[in-house]
């Protein structure tokens, strides 16, 4: 029959120790045993101890507890084991670390899945293998014992364990470490668990053999690569009888052949070129190819061939924010959403749709199933409709705009300040570099507020949509775009930025300083899932056109373009030609001397009925 411990009518002390037994009784005196340490009851909490093979070794047996030598702990990181998918892995506990770390052998040996790396980065003390650049995560489930956790962790070759854990799992599980005992202990589901290590033996075992893993893996490496040359060698020879058939040549002749033709084709396929090649084409004026190779497929076609080389490899690191199209789906919650609010009591507008020939139904139709795709509209059912209409723009193509006059009759205008071109102007004194910046369809990438989409909803010949995205024309729509940008640059402005709606300026004294400037706003615009549109930037460069002016190092200059339009201005012939006249050219007051003086005295000129 079975009983408690506390009613065992057998009083001796049990130390298990290995594979050995120890009594008290095998002792002549107690004095070995005022030297041990004290054992503790372990009713309050569990405690785990590292799993050895497909089983786990997680019970208590009694008040019994493994004897441990009091100084073998203390050169020993926190090694035990653990099950991941049912396998045991080495597990390694390092508050030194400042992120958690899968072993890239054991990803692949039980196909964990594995996502894009947020920040990639390179690492050069973990393996033998020089620099390694880290770039994906994987979500790893383990468990010791009773206690069970996912852990993201960085994937990166390594040959210490299988799984390590970092500062992140002890922060997430505010782990106490006992350092003279190497034990972990923490609160898990309402219990206390306490992670046991290894002995200095079973480390250096487990040591041992992940290192025959990892040759193991690198053999199988070899013999692949190997496989494939005797494959092609055997490829190769069989095409060789083909032409030893007209002539009849001995065994070893043939092989002969065989092997030079092998040797030849082998040497076909390196393709890089060694230094007496490069010399010999120099020497005789050949043309030399350049094949450069990234990480990232880059097109640097539209940039300025004389960038610097720094600047060129800082635009490919940011690859991902200058994509070709905006990527499908929704654009995140900043907090900074597009809302509107109508006037209490107004009448919520039901516009019928516009007329439309077949040709501009079908474009509209295709427009409609474009942005259904990726994601910025939505059928609807609301109870305001406004219609739509195509307008055509300068390369002969159609541009969808939402009449949103009725809308902007009933919403509630708000006052956000918009800069001042004076002022972000004087702002730029003093720089000689600068990098333009243009979002791409900056207005759909953000989102309207959650619960404010009905108010946007459009009619179509055939149904009705409501926007998800920001769209164009309504009246809030600037000072909310302006909103954005001010939050997510607020720490840049008026120190080395200048932002107008979607174009934003960066400008620098020195190449050194531009690079970080420009650096640290393509890290902001990455982290807020912005993107820009690389045919419309510029970069590092000493003359850039802003807002319809010229700026660079030496101050700020007209363009030619806006000039020759006033310069080719026709003659106006009413009061209304002569306003817009005066607007135009009121654009450039600044560089015009007595400009109202004279545009006071043709509007009155003109009331007299002196004009000509």
């Amino acid at each position: 029959m079975g009983h408690y411990a506390s009613d065992c009518p057998n009083r001796r002390l049990m130390i298990i120790r290995g594979d050995d037994i120890v009594s008290d009784s095998d002792h002549g005196d107690d004095s070995d045993h005022n030297s041990m340490p004290s054992l503790k009851d372990c009713s309050d909490g569990d405690v785990e101890y590292a799993v050895h093979g497909e089983s786990l070794i997680v019970r208590r047996a009694l008040n019994l507890q493994v004897k441990e030598d009091s100084l073998e702990q203390r050169h020993n990181l926190f090694h035990t084991r653990c099950l991941v998918g049912e396998k045991v892995c080495s597990l390694i506990i390092d508050g030194g670390s400042w992120t958690n770390v899968a072993n890239t052998l054991m990803v692949e040996k039980l196909s964990l899945t594995c996502v894009q790396h947020p920040k990639p980065y390179t690492l050069q003390w973990l393996n033998d293998s020089g620099e390694i650049k880290v770039d994906k995560q994987v979500i790893i489930a383990f468990s010791v014992g009773k206690y069970v956790y996912q852990a993201l962790c960085d994937v990166v070759p390594m040959q210490a364990c299988h799984l390590l854990l970092g500062r992140p799992w002890q922060f997430d599980r505010r782990a106490l470490h006992d350092g003279y005992t190497n034990r972990f202990s923490f609160d898990f589901n309402g219990r206390k668990i306490t992670l046991v290590p290894l002995s200095p033996k079973e480390v250096y075992l487990d040591q041992l053999k992940l290192q025959q893993d990892t040759k193991g893996n690198m053999g199988c490496e070899i013999t692949e690569k190997s496989e494939r040359k005797e494959a092609m060698r055997e490829k190769n020879i069989a095409k060789g009888p083909k032409v030893s058939e007209k002539k009849e040549k001995s065994p070893c002749h043939e092989s002969s052949t065989n092997t030079k033709k092998i040797e030849k084709v082998e040497s076909k396929l390196c393709f890089f070129a060694k230094e007496r090649d490069l010399k010999s084409a120099l020497i005789g004026k050949k043309a030399l190819f350049m094949v450069r190779f990234r990480d990232t497929l880059f097109s640097d076609t539209d940039l300025n061939p004389n960038l610097p080389n720094s600047f060129v490899s800082l635009l490919q690191e940011f690859a991902d924010v200058f994509p070709t199209d905006v990527p499908c789906g929704l654009p995140p919650l900043r907090g900074i959403e597009h809302q509107i609010d109508f006037i209490p009591g107004a009448n919520i507008p039901n516009r019928p749709a516009y007329r439309s020939n077949p040709e501009e139904t079908k474009e509209l139709q295709r427009q409609v199933k474009e942005l259904l795709a990726k994601g910025h509209i939505q059928e609807s059912m609301s109870t305001c409709a406004i219609p739509v209409l195509l307008v055509p723009k300068k390369d002969c193509t159609w541009r969808m705009c939402v009449d949103c006059r009725a809308v902007n009759k009933i919403t509630v205008k708000y006052r956000y300040p918009i800069p001042r071109l004076d002022d972000m102007l004087d702002e730029l004194y003093g720089a000689c570099i600068f990098t333009k910046i243009d979002l791409k369809s900056g207005y759909h990438q953000i989102r309207m507020k959650p619960g404010d989409e009905w108010k946007t909803a459009f009619k179509t010949k055939h149904r009705l949509y409501e926007w998800l995205v920001m769209p164009f024309g309504l009246t809030n729509a600037p000072s909310t775009f302006m909103r954005l940008m001010n939050h997510i640059l607020r720490d840049f402005l008026d120190k080395f930025v200048v932002v107008y709606f979607d174009d934003i300026l960066i400008y620098s004294t020195c190449l050194d300083d531009h690079l970080s400037h420009v650096s640290a706003v393509l890290e902001v615009i990455r982290k807020e899932k912005l993107y820009a549109n690389l045919k419309k930037c510029t970069f590092c460069i000493d003359r850039v056109i802003f807002l319809g002016f010229v700026v660079s190092a030496s101050g700020i200059e007209v363009d030619e373009e806006k000039i020759k339009a006033i310069r080719e201005w026709s003659t106006p012939k009413n009061a209304s030609e002569v306003r817009s006249f005066h607007r135009l050219a009121g654009f450039y007051k600044r560089f015009v001397k007595k400009i109202f003086y004279h545009c006071c005295a043709s509007h009155r000129g003109y009331k007299k009925g002196c004009w000509i």
